[in-house]
């Protein structure tokens, strides 16, 4: 954790469309958003190397990035799946839900039928299109050796941390099948370390605040919990 005028220093000139426009086919503003994310992550790095007062009890110097991945021993088998099963279906219920937030330039809210990716082509080559989401950054799709050189990509603008998501409209042996291509020859190759690092600086944290040994307050606690919360896990106490 950093002090507020990092985080500041940080977010300053993010590209506020970084998150949408590979959705929309907006490969030029894609590109103009990598820019800007490169240039963002090199200002947080610098930010964090000069602060010395931290909030917390160790400087997590970690930047984190988040994507898709559709990994297969089949190329083939994971670009139809980007085509057909791709779509923009939580962007739909951003949309009826999030009534805080602009909603997105299609305007599509659920139950309406959310855009998928080869919808973009509008007449063109989904085909072209998925390699010009993939060249920008915006998707992690091919076989374990083309997603593996996709990958380079977030080393170059200094990102320390990539977490995938997957497509919503997979089927629970496609979920399994891509877990363990990927896990198994992909992963190795680019996280060696089985320590991530965010443990290796916690490891070197000093407490800056007394412990809270205080009474809890006086207030009106839940009665009913979720069911999840009440399941029994072996090797799990209450307390732990």
């Amino acid at each position: 954790m950093v002090q507020e005028g990092c985080f500041r220093y940080y977010w300053e000139g993010a590209h506020p469309n970084a998150d949408v426009a590979w959705i929309y086919g907006d490969t030029a503003k894609a590109a103009e958003a990598t820019g800007d994310i490169a240039r963002a992550e090199a200002a947080y790095k610098e930010a964090i190397a000069n602060c010395k007062e931290p909030l917390g009890q160790f400087m997590n110097n970690n930047v984190m990035m988040t994507n898709a991945v559709l990994c297969f021993e089949d190329r083939d088998k994971a670009r139809k799946l980007a085509l057909e099963r791709v779509s923009g279906y939580l962007v739909t219920m951003v949309n009826l839900y999030h009534d805080t937030m602009p909603k997105s330039p299609d305007a599509i809210t659920w139950p309406g039928a959310p855009i998928q990716l080869k919808d973009l082509a509008a007449g063109g080559d989904p085909e072209e299109l998925l390699d010009q989401m993939i060249a920008g950054g915006y998707m992690l799709v091919g076989n374990p050796e083309e997603v593996s050189e996709q990958l380079e990509a977030y080393k170059s603008v200094g990102c320390d941390q990539l977490v995938f998501g997957m497509p919503q409209d997979l089927h629970k042996d496609e979920i399994f099948e891509l877990l363990e291509v990927f896990g198994d020859q992909v992963i190795r190759q680019h996280d060696p370390d089985p320590v991530h690092s965010t443990d290796k600086y916690r490891a070197t944290a000093k407490p800056k605040y007394p412990a809270f040994n205080n009474p809890l307050p006086e207030v009106e606690w839940p009665t009913v919990l979720p069911v999840t919360a009440l399941e029994y896990t072996p090797g799990f106490e209450v307390g732990d």
